[in-house]
């Protein structure tokens, strides 16, 4: 979404936008990678896919640059994402149903988010158990992003006053956060980029980065782990809470 989208936009302010055939992209498999282009006015039989293409002869090639500097997200960009696709009153959006945690009767979306990697192959928060424990001491609320449709997620984010996350792809749905939102975003000690923590400062959004235990040995981490984007994460729940504190959060549930 700020790698391909933005480039899009490139495009359509360049004149040319009826004149194109086909689009190339790496891939287009994922729902939300097919409603986004959907929406920018770009139908399926349009969209070829390099993964699965990787070889196309083409009469004249155009190739937009990137937006910015790989995970440095520009201004421009993020004012694009948020005009193209969050609607004005995206907290409220019909039919949506995110979480069994919480019924589609609500009037809100819940103002604490805790948004989990359960689904995904790796980066996983070793001991969510505890996590979720604690924080549903808190009044946060649990979701995976791989059950809900790409509105819902908007409307998540966007009705969002609190995030806790371990770092992923899903973050990326930040751009649709209002301002002074807090991203508690957890990471391992020896994987933390910078790509969400820019967002958050174009959207004046409160980042904040929360590293994992690291393990003590060395060469079980590295035979584990052969390399760093795919370190699991084991929360240090106490400096979780504290950070929790300091943000001027106080739990609303005894469930100890």
């Amino acid at each position: 979404m700020v790698d391909i989208l933005p480039r899009l936009q490139l495009l359509r302010g360049s004149g040319i936008w009826d004149e194109i055939d086909y689009f190339l992209v790496n891939s287009c498999q994922q729902p939300f990678q097919k409603e986004t282009l959907t929406r920018l006015g770009i139908p399926a039989e349009k969209v070829l896919e390099s993964d699965r293409h990787p070889y196309i002869q083409a009469e004249e090639l155009i190739v937009p640059s990137f937006a910015g500097p790989l995970g440095w997200l520009q201004g421009w960009a993020v004012k694009f994402l948020r005009n193209a696709f969050l609607p004005p009153n995206s907290a409220t959006i019909a039919g949506a149903n995110p979480s069994q945690n919480f019924s589609q009767n609500h009037l809100e979306y819940p103002e604490r988010l805790y948004v989990s990697r359960s689904q995904a192959r790796y980066r996983n928060v070793l001991n969510e158990t505890e996590v979720i424990h604690l924080l549903e001491q808190y009044g946060f609320v649990v979701i995976t992003l791989e059950s809900l449709t790409f509105d819902q997620q908007i409307a998540l984010f966007a009705a969002a006053k609190v995030i806790v996350a371990p770092h992923g792809s899903g973050l990326t749905n930040l751009v649709f956060c209002s301002p002074g939102t807090q991203v508690v975003e957890l990471v391992s000690p020896h994987y933390i980029r910078h790509y969400y923590w820019v967002i958050s400062q174009h959207l004046q959004l409160e980042h904040y980065y929360l590293p994992g235990e690291g393990f003590s040995c060395q060469p079980l981490r590295e035979l584990m782990y052969q390399n760093p984007l795919t370190e699991d994460i084991l929360v240090k729940l106490e400096a979780l809470q504290s950070w929790l504190k300091r943000m001027g959060l106080n739990p609303i549930l005894n469930l100890i």
